[in-house]
């Protein structure tokens, strides 16, 4: 069933303890959003919740909150400050301890989930460990043996982890899927109900994603038990803090026109390139112009992909060039402007790289650079996007126009030339006479 929404004042109304609503408020959160007055009751109540809302609604928060809040009160951890503090009684040791588990697409997103949690847990005797792939499994694997009440993991990660016998899923209580679509997109549903097929009966589920595919609605068909779906935005809607700006232009004239119209106008930019060689060719390029630029992409190592990211956040580079890796999930409040350097194949890429800009309620933009042979292809993202804006051509850099028919120069035929063979070499192209016709040789013109 699908539950009506209404704003909360405060996270007190929603039925949160005071431990975790002062930590929200630290991290500046105050008033419940949408999704989360929707999806913080019915969770702690214990029922399996689906929540469908668009990148930056504030999804993270609808299911950290109540997640923590059950593993809080399930193994009795103190919740004022630790010194010294005891449980009444003993918590449960190594890996036996995790109570929650949190699966997403991609290691920023997980390192990012994971940080929120432990905004949520300061102060608490509460450990969050973060399992991700093309990293090293001891860390991760110690973490996890030595007593994590949540992990915030990626599908393969736990696969690898679970066959080296790592979990102990005995307490498991409560699991959540987080960018469920993009877990589609990117192949991982096979994965991810094997492994839920391998936990706890009983346990509850948390859903949230930014559309509903049938193949999620499968597997929330097969593991969700009478969920409460709740819908913040329509699917294929962009934010509508967003302004659009599609840009016909060349390919050849597209790094002019991120140099001279789009970036000095502007900081923290986001731009997305369709594969991993366009990304590196365009932060080249933005280096050479001397601009301060990092990139992310699934080539790039786990800490290189991290300080890029960090270096971002904090100001210290002002463009991100990425893949859709950084498309989903990723909450950098500075940006701004997003730039669709190869625009997206299909209208969700478009959504989600667009939410980027103006994360969490502030203004932004979101630019799409359209070649001229992609004006099928964007009037159809355009259009599955409600996105009404016209193509727009900037001068100085619009589209080459098409030459009258009759137009083309002639070639000049005064000079012909014939391949003939000679001693020691197999072919030659020797130069003959306009009124000449090529023959066993070259007939020169003195001797006609």
């Amino acid at each position: 069933m699908t539950t009506k929404i209404a704003n909360a004042e405060d996270f007190v109304a929603l039925g949160v303890e005071t431990a975790l609503v002062n930590n929200l408020e630290s991290a500046g959160a105050t008033v419940p959003r949408p999704i989360q007055s929707a999806a913080i009751p019915p969770a702690l109540d214990g029922k399996d919740v689906i929540g469908i809302a668009q990148t930056g609604r504030g999804k993270t928060f609808a299911y950290l909150v109540p997640m923590i809040q059950r593993i809080i009160e399930e193994a009795q951890i103190p919740k004022g400050r630790l010194h010294g503090r005891k449980p009444k009684t003993p918590l449960a040791k190594g890996a036996a301890r995790l109570r929650g588990l949190v699966l997403v697409p991609t290691r920023e997103l997980a390192f990012q989930v994971a940080q929120e949690a432990e905004v949520l847990t300061k102060r608490l005797r509460f450990s969050v460990a973060v399992a991700v792939g093309k990293s090293p499994v001891g860390p991760q694997r110690k973490a996890i043996s030595d007593g994590a009440e949540l992990l915030v993991a990626t599908p393969g990660r736990v696969r690898d982890l679970g066959d080296r016998g790592v979990f102990d899923w005995c307490n498991l209580s409560v699991a959540a899927i987080d960018e469920a679509d993009r877990m589609m997109d990117m192949g991982f549903m096979p994965q991810i109900e094997s492994l839920l097929s391998e936990l706890p009966a009983g346990r509850q589920h948390l859903l949230f994603s930014a559309t509903m595919p049938k193949q999620v609605e499968r597997l929330a068909e097969k593991f969700l038990a009478e969920p409460v779906r709740l819908e913040v935005d329509p699917e294929g809607s962009t934010a509508a803090n967003l302004k659009h700006r599609p840009i016909l232009v060349p390919g050849v004239r597209k790094i002019p026109l991120l140099l001279e119209k789009i970036l000095p106008q502007r900081r923290g930019v986001l731009v997305f390139c369709r594969t991993r060689r366009r990304v590196d060719f365009v932060a080249k390029a933005l280096r050479d112009a001397g601009i301060a630029c990092d990139s992310i992409h699934g080539d790039r190592s786990q800490s290189a992909r991290r300080k890029a990211l960090a270096d971002f956040t904090d100001g210290e580079v002002e463009v991100l060039i990425s893949t859709d890796v950084a498309a989903r999930g990723l909450h950098v409040e500075r940006v701004r402007t997003v730039v669709h350097y190869d625009i997206p194949l299909e209208s969700d890429g478009y959504v989600h790289r667009s939410g980027r800009a103006g994360h969490g309620g502030g203004r932004g933009t979101a630019v799409a650079l359209v070649m001229p042979s992609e004006r099928n292809l964007w009037q159809k993202v355009a259009k599955a996007c409600e996105v009404t804006a016209p193509l727009e051509a900037v001068v100085g850099y619009e589209p080459h126009a098409k030459k009258p028919s009759g137009t083309k120069p002639q070639k000049d035929r005064r000079v012909h030339h014939e391949t003939v063979r000679s001693k020691g070499r197999s072919r030659a192209s020797r130069p003959i006479g306009k009124d000449e016709k090529p023959g066993s040789g070259v007939r020169r013109r003195s001797d006609a």
